[in-house]
């Protein structure tokens, strides 16, 4: 059946013979899920993302893009798990996917500026802006492919009088060729803000700061390149506890994420030096 929204309700049959069932949530024409994530940062203070996707932590879709992967999950529990380190910042997401770390953001009441550089992505985050009722305002959806025109699109930004003083990403590094122009991304953005904080004589200027979180399976294959990239560009690199994550969201009432996720996900905390 065909709601009047044009979301297509899936009917109730036995999947016990398939291997992905799709008769747990509601779907769009083109198959996209429509999924709800809930964080918390106790046990009465719940915040609920929802999505569309094309599903969660699946590796038999060649539209990846479009797919919540498991850095994300972990990543949006560190954000609200930190969120007096978070608020009343500007955030940029790279690579955002169907943009749940930065959807949670703009829920929790930050300006956020989403980025990826494939045009069913862009559309895509647009609609899930839309489901969480985000404002025009404050957050936007820009085409942006690491390592090229970056400062014209930095230029752009801080025209609106927006300056970013802390980047998001998961799941975004799959290959060596990724992590210069990625890290040159990050370098650039955190330097024009710390330009713009010196140039102008800004008291006590907010700390600028990059979150990583990315799957160990893939990334491990990059990590020397990114620690020497990382030298290279002045960045500083820290190390974060998956275990202790894990521990802390369970005390908050973020259960619903498994311990194994985040074993499998390595996150980590960028500076300028």
């Amino acid at each position: 059946e065909k709601r009047e929204d044009g979301v297509k309700e899936t009917e109730e049959e036995d999947s016990s013979e398939e291997e992905f069932p799709t008769s747990m949530f509601e779907t769009t024409e083109d198959g996209l899920e429509l999924q709800n994530f809930k964080f918390y940062q106790g046990k009465d203070d719940e915040t609920m993302v929802k999505m569309y996707c094309r599903g969660r932590h699946m590796q038999h879709s060649r539209r990846i893009g479009e797919i919540v992967w498991p850095g994300a999950e972990v990543l949006s529990q560190y954000i609200i798990q930190n969120m007096e380190s978070f608020k009343d910042k500007t955030i940029l997401e790279l690579g955002a996917g169907p943009g749940l770390c930065g959807m949670l953001c703009g829920k929790k009441d930050m300006r956020v500026v989403f980025t990826d550089c494939e045009e069913e992505v862009l559309d895509l985050l647009k609609q899930n802006k839309n489901l969480n009722n985000l404002t025009d305002e404050k957050v936007y959806v820009e085409y942006l492919r690491w390592g090229e025109k970056v400062d014209e699109f930095l230029n752009s930004f801080s025209s609106k009088d927006f300056l970013f003083q802390v980047i998001i990403a998961s799941d975004v590094i799959y290959s060596k060729y990724q992590v210069q122009p990625l890290l040159l991304t990050i370098q650039k953005v955190l330097q024009f803000t710390r330009d713009y904080y010196d140039q102008n004589k800004i008291p006590n200027p907010p700390e600028l700061f990059c979150v990583l979180a990315n799957g160990k399976i893939r990334y491990n294959i990059q990590n020397d390149l990114f620690t020497n990239e990382c030298s290279a560009l002045g960045l500083s690199l820290e190390q974060l506890s998956e275990q202790k994550l894990y521990q802390q969201g369970l005390l908050l009432g973020n259960s619903a994420l498994g311990e194994q996720v985040f074993q499998e996900t390595q996150v980590q905390v960028l500076k300028l030096k």
